[in-house]
């Protein structure tokens, strides 16, 4: 495949990336993007690895919320008694969160 062939079907990465954000202006301004429902919880803990839990972080910044990664859930359940839910955020639905979960 030669580079015009190739550029007639697939887009480069930025490309989708600067696709996806006028989307998402887009959706924004036409009053069409969700609310994002969290739970009522009044202290969740929030559990991730790495750019999940950063995630998870943003998403639950209005929360008191408690924020673990896949080796300290644990012990922040044993010690907190305080937590009425957990969230679990991961950027593939596999690996931790599975064992988590």
């Amino acid at each position: 495949m030669d580079q015009q062939e190739f550029d007639r079907h697939f887009e480069y990465l930025d490309e989708c990336v600067v696709g996806g954000l006028e989307f998402l202006a887009r959706e924004l301004e036409a009053g069409k993007f969700p609310e994002l429902e969290l739970g009522n919880f009044k202290r969740p803990l929030v559990v991730g690895s790495g750019n999940a839990l950063a995630t998870g972080r943003i998403l639950y910044q209005d929360y008191d919320a408690v924020f673990a990664d896949e080796s300290t859930y644990e012990d922040k359940i044993s010690k907190i008694k305080t937590i009425d839910g957990i969230a679990i955020v991961s950027a593939t639905g596999g690996k931790d969160a599975v064992k988590i979960a």
